[in-house]
C-alpha cells in the first residue's frame, strides 16, 4: 500500500490559478466512501455514483466554490492507479472533460489498491489521513466532520445493500442519514432511471433527478432494504403514493379506476396500463414480491 499513498501524495494537480486544486484529493475521498459502503463489489467505479458525496467533500474543502467531478474522473486517469473505461468505438484523445461525456462511464483501479481499499479498515483510514495530510490540511476538521457524519450511513448502507434486515435494536443513523442511505440505494439499483417512465436525467451539481420511493412505506415495516424501493419521476412517486398507479407482482403497471381515460391530463398515468416496470439490476434489489401485493392491494379502485 506504501506505493500507493507516495502517489497520493505526489497528484498532478492544477496549480495555475491560486492553492493547488484539490478536485483528485476530493474524488479519491469520494471511492473510498464507496468502497465503505460496500458500492464497489467489483472493480468499477460508476460516475454517478461518485456525484454526491463528491459534493460533500469538496463543498467540505472549498465551501462556495463549486467544484466539477468530471474534472478529476477524467483527469485521474494521468495517475498510474486510475484507469478510465473507454466507451465503444470513441476515443478520449484531444477530448475536454464535459458532464455528459463522463455519464456512463466507468473507471478502475490498480488491483492491489482495489483489494486495500475494499477489505482493509485501516487501509482506508490512512489513506484518507494522507490525501487530508497532503491537499486539505486547512481544511481538516471540516473533512474529517463529513467522514464522521456519513460513518454510520455508510454502515447502515453496507447492511442493506446484502439485504439484511434490521431491527428495532439495530443501530440506525438519524432520519436523515438513514433517506439518504436509501435513496442512494435504489437509485443505484435501477441505475438513475424512472421505472415508470424510462426517463434518466443526471446534472452535475444537482444529481439525479428521480425520486427513490417505498413500496411498503417505511412506517409501516421500517425497511429500508432496496427491495422494498423503487425508483420514481416525482410526479409517479406521489401518484403511487395516492395509491393511484401501483407495480404488480407480474411486474406490470396498474392504474386506479378513479382516472378516467377520458381526460387527458390523465393519460400520463392512464397510459401505463400494462406496461412493464422498468427494472434491469441486480436479482437481489428486485423488488419483492410481498411489497408488489402491498401496493396492488391499497390500489384505489
Amino acid at each position: 500500500m506504501t506505493h500507493y499513498l507516495e502517489q497520493f501524495e505526489k497528484l498532478t494537480v492544477d496549480r495555475a490559478h491560486g492553492p493547488p486544486s484539490v478536485h483528485k484529493p476530493c474524488m479519491l475521498l469520494a471511492v473510498i466512501d464507496l468502497a465503505e459502503r460496500g458500492v464497489l463489489s467489483r472493480n468499477e467505479i460508476r460516475y454517478e455514483d461518485t456525484l454526491d458525496v463528491f459534493r460533500d467533500y469538496s463543498e467540505a474543502a472549498r465551501p462556495g466554490q463549486p467544484l466539477h467531478p468530471y474534472f478529476p474522473f477524467y483527469h485521474l486517469r494521468g495517475e498510474g492507479f486510475w484507469h478510465l473505461c473507454p466507451k465503444p468505438d470513441e476515443s478520449d484523445e484531444g477530448r475536454k472533460p464535459r458532464h455528459r461525456s463522463m455519464l456512463g462511464r466507468s473507471a478502475k483501479l490498480a488491483e492491489g489498491l482495489y483489494v486495500d481499499m475494499t477489505t482493509n479498515v485501516e487501509a482506508r483510514r490512512v489513506m484518507r489521513d494522507v490525501l487530508i495530510g497532503r491537499w486539505l490540511g486547512e481544511r481538516r476538521a471540516e473533512v474529517e466532520a463529513v467522514i464522521q457524519a456519513r460513518h454510520d450511513a455508510n454502515e447502515y448502507e453496507s447492511r442493506l445493500r446484502k439485504n439484511e434486515t434490521t431491527d428495532a435494536d439495530s443501530p440506525r443513523p438519524d432520519d436523515a442519514a438513514r433517506r439518504q442511505s436509501f435513496r442512494r440505494l435504489v437509485l443505484q439499483a435501477y441505475d438513475y432511471r424512472c421505472a415508470a417512465t424510462g426517463s434518466r436525467i443526471v446534472l452535475p451539481e444537482v444529481g439525479p433527478l428521480v425520486d427513490a420511493a417505498h413500496l411498503i412505506p417505511f412506517n409501516v415495516t421500517r425497511d429500508d432494504r432496496p427491495c422494498n424501493g423503487i425508483a420514481l419521476a416525482p410526479t409517479y412517486h406521489r401518484a403511487m403514493d395516492r395509491h393511484l398507479i401501483a407495480p404488480g407482482p407480474d411486474m406490470k403497471w396498474r392504474v386506479s379506476g378513479k382516472l378516467d381515460k377520458r381526460i387527458s391530463d390523465y393519460r400520463p398515468f392512464v397510459s401505463l396500463e400494462g406496461q412493464s416496470v422498468i427494472f434491469h439490476g441486480h436479482p437481489k434489489f428486485h423488488p419483492s414480491p410481498e411489497a408488489l401485493r402491498w401496493r396492488i392491494d391499497h390500489l384505489l379502485s
